[in-house]
């Protein structure tokens, strides 16, 4: 009996040759000034197309029903838009400061209650966060 994925494999070769042979019916009688032309065509259309999916989305203020493109945009993390006051960016640093404490307490909390599977799960989601907090509390606090 086959796998499931030789008889895709074989159901996919088999609509392929049937493909083949049905476009070869159809472009074998052609002359070969005919072929030339139409691969000649089908170049150029197929250009066309992909160079207006890269310009349309630079260019494209009104939106088409038709086909939807986003504008291309650089990332907000690279360019923000906001401007940060310094007593903002403080909090920042103090709230992120204040919430590597609460960690350091509760590892250490952790640690000295023997609650060793509550401590592997935190420093497997966490791996060495641990090192890294001492280092930081070593050179700031």
């Amino acid at each position: 009996m086959k796998k499931p994925k030789e008889k895709v494999k074989d159901w996919f070769s088999k609509a392929s040759q049937s493909v083949a042979d049905k476009l070869n019916g159809w472009i074998n009688p052609l002359s070969h000034a005919s072929k030339k032309k139409g691969l000649i065509v089908m170049g150029i259309l197929t250009s066309i197309v992909c160079v207006m999916l890269v310009i349309r989305p630079f260019g494209s203020d009104g939106t088409s029903s038709a086909l939807k493109v986003e504008q291309i945009t650089t990332p907000a993390d690279i360019h923000p838009n906001e401007h940060v006051t310094t007593e903002d960016s403080e909090r920042n640093i103090i709230e992120q400061y204040n919430r590597m404490i609460r960690f350091k307490e509760l590892v250490e909390k952790l640690s000295s209650t023997g609650d060793k599977p509550g401590l592997d799960s935190l420093m497997r989601a966490h791996p060495g966060l641990r090192d890294s907090l001492n280092e930081f509390l070593k050179l700031y606090y």
